[in-house]
């Protein structure tokens, strides 16, 4: 019984050359031949299957013009190359010389390599019963082995090229209404099989080797044949692990794409080869006056969060995208609350309600993102340099040098450096700050300024001032603190000037 089943299956893989051989036909009769942007292109065309074929004609050939008649007979251009281009009624030029050549660059060579295995194959299994293919296994194994790896490795070509023209095709027939009619219309006489149902199909014809071969090993009760299909099941397998590794690049920028259609205005570097989508989900952003819902993309090296038109479960419309690179950044995971600190801002990810987002496990993923994206970077972490986190304005009231209350004319402003609220009196300086890209002059408070100056102010190992802490307040004298109150009390003259007095414990964490 295994070598009857292993026999249809030989049988099988020679039916299966066949179809995709009369489908090639078809690709090329009616939609390359068709769509060419002159008649010498047709004929160009034309002239070549007819060489390609030419090689094979006399051992393979009219064997398989008998395959189905009706199919055949369809195609003109296959008898009659010149002499079918010619007569028939040219259809409108609708695509341009690059266009045309772009797209179906790669046919020729699948189309001569589809041919040349037949050839090979043939002669083999042409006209033999089931008992008589048995035998010529291990000769088709050899065959693959010797002869056909070269020309399977010319698929991958095709299929590397293949993502680029589905996009091509997408483009062109958005734009050419007519060119998207015509399409349609040959699809219809071809029982719907449009273009890239034809373009996709030299995509799958490596697994499905692989399938063959893998059920030849699984099936065989031979232990002399076991190691000639391991050899050959682990050379196809390699083979099309590089296609299978095209057609993964593949569906990952579709994914890109699908990402890219639903956002208004997305970032003009959003889909690039490289780029792999690991989560999405929906989140609550902090932001400085009221909490926002958020959807948040995680790719290999950069996050994306994008407003959202839509309650969260149905999301209708994603736009304002901001992409922030991982390389350098910084996590922690405070709770349900992740802090994401980069160079360019640092913000804060909520658990939204309505998802319920694990939010240790996002925290995880987005680490080992910054780890993978740091392995080539010469900054250690404690060197690192973050844009500071904002605080929310309704957590401060109060300016938190001054003390004076915030009001519709007394206007909260935030440090670039630190992060912290201050009124504008208490953040009158404006300096570069070069560690987070920022090459205009930013706003900066007091306490910045006077630590950027001042060497008694204590400062991080990356050698930009923080905020002071409690810990902080111990090494800096009390002096100074009041000194700054003074300064700004004697700005103004309208205000009443401010009693010097010791600050309390309680006032000393407020600073």
């Amino acid at each position: 019984p295994d070598q009857k089943e292993i026999a249809y299956n030989i049988k099988e893989l020679y039916t299966f050359q066949q179809t995709f051989m009369t489908n090639m036909r078809l690709l090329i009769d009616n939609y390359i031949i068709k769509l060419s942007p002159s008649l010498e292109q047709a004929q160009n065309v034309a002239e070549a299957i007819a060489e390609i074929d030419a090689m094979y004609k006399q051992r393979f050939y009219p064997q398989y013009m008998t395959i189905d008649q009706d199919i055949i007979k369809s195609i003109n251009c296959v008898k009659q190359p010149v002499k079918g281009v010619t007569k028939q009624k040219k259809a409108a030029t609708f695509l341009s010389n690059a266009d045309w050549t772009s797209l179906f660059q790669q046919v020729q060579v699948v189309y001569k390599a589809t041919l040349f295995m037949l050839g090979e194959l043939q002669p083999l299994i042409e006209d033999k019963s089931l008992d008589q293919l048995y035998p010529i296994l291990p000769t088709v194994c050899n065959m693959f082995i010797d002869k056909l790896a070269d020309k399977i490795s010319e698929f991958n070509e095709y299929v590397a090229a293949y993502d680029f023209n589905l996009v091509q095709i997408r483009a062109l027939m958005k734009k050419n209404e007519n060119l998207s009619k015509y399409l349609q219309e040959i699809a219809n006489s071809l029982k719907g099989k449009d273009l890239q149902t034809f373009l996709i199909m030299p995509v799958q014809i490596v697994p499905r080797f692989t399938l063959f071969f893998q059920n030849f090993q699984k099936i065989n009760k031979n232990p002399e044949l076991q190691p000639l299909l391991e050899q050959t099941n682990l050379l196809i397998k390699n083979k099309a692990s590089e296609i299978n590794a095209n057609i993964a690049d593949h569906d990952n920028m579709e994914e890109l794409r699908q990402i890219e259609n639903q956002i208004m205005a997305p970032p003009a570097a959003l889909v690039l080869p490289h780029r792999k989508l690991i989560k999405e989900g929906f989140m609550i952003k902090e932001c400085r006056k009221e909490d926002k819902p958020r959807k948040v993309f995680l790719f290999n090296d950069s996050l994306m969060y994008c407003s959202t038109m839509g309650d969260g479960q149905q999301i209708e419309k994603l736009f304002a995208p901001k992409l922030y690179p991982m390389k350098g950044c910084g996590c922690e995971l405070r709770g349900q609350k992740i802090i994401l600190k980069t160079s360019q801002k640092s913000f804060v990810l909520v658990q939204s309600k309505l998802t319920g987002e694990d939010m240790a496990q996002w925290a995880k993923e987005i680490q080992q993102v910054i780890d993978d994206n740091n392995v080539h970077n010469v900054l250690s972490k404690n060197q690192e340099n973050k844009a500071p986190v904002w605080e929310r304005d309704k957590d401060n009231p109060f300016c938190e040098i001054c003390e004076v209350k915030f009001t519709f004319f007394n206007r909260r402003h935030h440090c670039r450096l630190c992060g912290c609220i201050v009124c504008n009196k208490c953040s009158n300086g404006r300096e570069i700050i070069k560690s987070q890209d920022e090459f205009e002059k930013q706003r900066i408070c007091d306490w910045c300024m006077k630590a950027e100056f001042n060497d008694k102010w204590v400062v991080n190992p990356a050698g930009k001032p923080e905020r002071p802490t409690e810990q902080m307040l111990q090494q800096v004298k009390v002096e100074q603190v009041e000194a700054i109150k003074e300064e700004k009390s004697e700005e103004t003259e309208d205000e009443p000037k401010q009693q010097d007095k010791q600050p309390s414990h309680e006032e000393s964490e407020s600073f």
